[in-house]
């Protein structure tokens, strides 16, 4: 039976080529668990994402219609989604490297 825990205390650990990995260990059986994995890449494009966000939330839309708005708003998230599935893709691939090794 799995007992439920809160994540309080996330450490890092640093590995070859700038990649670090993001962990925590359970308190009852200490076991860790790898949270994420990122690298130089990974953490500009987390980056990117950051201020692409910004850039939409503070635009000024005054001046579209209503229509316009809708239109601009769905292409911003299509946008914003592809960013985050790349994104999600490559950490995925340096999580699963990390475990091979």
């Amino acid at each position: 039976m799995s007992k439920k825990f809160t994540v309080t205390n996330i450490k890092e650990k640093k590995h070859p080529k700038e990649i670090i990995e993001s962990f925590f260990k359970c308190p009852h059986c200490h076991k860790k668990y790898t949270a994420f994995v990122t690298d130089k890449e990974a953490r500009k494009q987390q980056r990117e994402i950051k201020l692409f966000h910004r850039k939409i939330i503070t635009r000024d839309y005054s001046r579209l219609s209503e229509e316009e708005y809708k239109a601009e708003i769905e292409r911003q998230n299509d946008e914003l989604n592809m960013m985050k599935i790349i994104l999600e893709k490559r950490m995925s691939e340096l999580k699963q490297q990390l475990a091979s090794k």
